[in-house]
């Protein structure tokens, strides 16, 4: 007996007489190890690295919706996030095939070296200033991000090298802004947004008393990784 040919078969060959559900998987598979980052000139973007996206217009669509859904995107800087969430409102505008991440990790102290104690001396301010100023400008395109709907996921990766911090206690603007970009999330999602801090054993212990008004929250909104 012949199968007849529609015209999904002819846009995605063959694979198109499978159920959808068994190429999901494949497309799983088949990205299993893709690692996507925006932000960084060095790293390559989902664009460059994936090839499957340029076979044609209804395998891109569904290799999109995979990659969002299964594929934990690196997120370099503030501004590469915002323009993330920009260009998938313009690519649905525009009709074009849209990647709109469920996951994201941000890295968020890449650029800082050194980041002093709570009780550092004065000559220290404006170092705490600029790794402040740097959280805070994750602020808004995390919101943004989060503003989509639905289930996300954030990692908040705090990892440094060991040297990096200071001995003595940490400083408490690392938990006040833990503790916002949870709040923002969390309300935005509607309890729908599971936060994951990665980091140093110590600050992720020292974060994770940023649950405080969430501790009556299920699923508890904030989760850590060493």
């Amino acid at each position: 007996m012949s199968t007849p040919v529609t015209a999904q078969c002819l846009r995605l060959g063959s694979l198109s007489c499978l159920p959808p559900e068994l190429r999901a998987q494949i497309w799983s598979i088949a990205l299993s190890d893709t690692r996507i980052t925006f932000g960084d000139p060095s790293e390559s973007s989902a664009e460059r690295t994936i090839p499957l996206l340029h076979c044609s217009k209804s395998l891109r669509t569904e290799l999109l919706s995979v990659i969002a859904r299964s594929v934990i995107i690196t997120v370099k800087t503030p501004s590469s996030l915002r323009k993330l969430v920009s260009k998938d409102a313009d690519d649905a505008r525009n009709n074009r095939g849209a990647l709109v991440p469920q996951h994201i990790k941000v890295n968020l102290l890449s650029t800082v070296v050194h980041v002093p104690s709570e009780d550092h001396p004065p000559a220290q301010r404006w170092r705490v200033q600029a790794i402040e100023d740097e959280l805070n400008a994750w602020i808004a395109p995390l919101s943004l991000f989060s503003s989509k709907g639905g289930r996300r996921t954030i990692v908040l990766d705090f990892r440094l090298k060991p040297e990096a911090l200071d001995p003595g206690p940490l400083p408490q603007f690392l938990r006040a802004f833990t503790q916002r970009v949870v709040g923002v999330c969390w309300i935005k999602t509607k309890g729908r947004c599971m936060n994951v801090v990665e980091g140093p054993a110590e600050l992720t212990r020292f974060l994770r008393s940023t649950l405080g008004a969430f501790a009556g929250s299920a699923p508890q909104p904030l989760a850590t990784r060493v």
